[in-house]
């Protein structure tokens, strides 16, 4: 649940979302959790919304701030703007750009999706949502936890096949590419690889684990080649 706040600052005010989480979804080791926040905190790039605080309320709900977006998701940006393969592109070069920063700061996001990448008034892609995210261990990737099945229906359809298991505890940069790669594909060809969205649980997780990938160009022949191959790539299970 998001609510819109406003955060003084001395005598100043700042418009800012705040995210009220369910302990579900988060580790339940409070240092960790801590820890976490101190790394999504130190996460500084023009294309990614920077986490302002992080606590929890009086009656235990955990919650994050962030500075207030307004700008409209990316697969609705793309269709109002009715851009070209060349356009998506370009913008979508800058979602990988924000993306990668974070990798390199050993930062995954885990929950990528047009819903969670906003355009502002100046036509530039933000990645929000960082709330789900995990700052990976050094000595490899991090170990997570299946949420609670009505947590996962909503970002199920651009899940990787590892986030869909009960064994998820090896989920690393690839997730986020695999993630990223379902948004590229729905974007050039205005479809999902797969429609999961009146699918049983465990039927969709079997799909996702499991389900063949179409190429791009099997919608639009004009993606046929660098564009195909770049996102089977990132399809790659």
């Amino acid at each position: 649940m998001v609510y819109r706040a406003e955060r003084r600052l001395g005598d100043a005010t700042q418009t800012a979302a705040l995210k009220l989480l369910t302990v579900s979804a988060l580790a339940a080791d409070g240092r960790q959790l801590q820890r976490e926040h101190q790394a999504l905190a130190r996460l500084q790039h023009p294309g990614i919304v920077p986490l302002l605080d992080a606590g929890v309320l009086e009656d235990g709900t955990p919650y994050l701030a962030m500075p207030l977006v307004e700008g409209e998701r990316i697969d609705r940006w793309c269709a109002q703007q009715a851009l070209s393969v060349n356009g998506i592109v370009t913008l979508f070069r800058q979602v990988c750009d924000a993306v990668a920063y974070a990798h390199r700061r050993r930062i995954i996001h885990r929950d990528l999706k047009p819903g969670n990448i906003l355009v502002n008034q100046d036509g530039k892609p933000k990645v929000i949502d960082f709330g789900v995210a995990r700052a990976v261990e050094e000595d490899g990737p991090t170990r997570t936890r299946m949420t609670c099945a009505g947590e996962l229906v909503g970002t199920l359809q651009y899940m990787s096949p590892e986030q869909c298991t009960e064994n998820a505890d090896a989920i690393d940069i690839r997730s986020d590419v695999y993630s990223l790669g379902l948004v590229l594909f729905e974007l050039l060809t205005g479809e999902r690889p797969y429609e999961l969205s009146q699918t049983p649980l465990v039927e969709a997780a079997r799909i996702i684990r499991e389900g063949r990938v179409p190429r791009p160009s099997t919608h639009d022949r004009a993606l046929r080649g660098d564009l195909d191959n770049i996102v089977l790539k990132a399809l790659r299970k």
